[in-house]
């Protein structure tokens, strides 16, 4: 007798009835497992780095953005009115132009609140009335502030009369997030150049 040979189409159909074996799904089991681990594990990190990205970008921003309106008030500065760099306090004199009154700026340090205030009083031309008032926070979460001042021949000197550099120093920390805390450290002078 002749021994029939299963045709392919048969075989493939007694395997695909038969179905996985149990060593094949537990294969396939791990291997999955250990790519969603993976991708989990990837997502968290991501996660993270974005959060820690974003907090050191804003508080970069905030530095900068406060770094120059301070430097633009002391480069126009006409005179410095008080100065108190024990105390963090710098009153400058801003004077006024044909279209704009005369100013008056205090920077002020407060470091139980962590924060650097600037307060901008419009005078009247003959600097006997305050015409409006205006306050904002420059910094927020410094840990370290001050003021230097420097005379013409760069020595330190806190006499306002003398002074014709101001040099701010300041430590920023943000302490959002779980682990997360972004430091920002800048130093800068700024020459008074309308100061007399």
């Amino acid at each position: 007798m002749k021994k029939r040979i299963p045709r392919q189409s048969e075989v493939l159909t007694a395997s695909a009835q038969r179905g996985f074996s149990l060593l094949e799904v537990m294969t396939a089991l791990s291997l999955g497992s250990l790519i969603a681990g993976a991708l989990f594990s990837s997502l968290i990190f991501i996660g993270r780095s974005s959060h820690s990205l974003s907090a050191y970008s804003g508080l970069s921003g905030q530095t900068r953005q406060g770094v120059e309106i301070v430097g633009r008030d002391i480069r126009v500065a006409a005179d410095i009115v008080h100065f108190k760099p024990e105390e963090g306090v710098l009153m400058l004199f801003h004077q006024g132009t044909d279209d704009q009154n005369p100013k008056l700026i205090t920077l002020a340090y407060y470091p139980n609140k962590r924060l650097l205030k600037r307060t901008q009083r419009t005078l009247s031309p003959d600097l006997q009335e305050v015409y409006s008032a205006e306050q904002s926070e420059l910094f927020r979460g410094l840990e370290q502030f001050s003021f230097v001042g420097y005379n013409l021949n760069r020595l330190e000197t806190s006499n306002p009369a003398e002074i014709k550099q101001v040099q701010m120093q300041l430590r920023l920390l943000d302490k959002r997030g779980q682990r997360g805390i972004t430091e920002e450290i800048y130093s800068t002078r700024f020459i008074l150049r309308n100061k007399g």
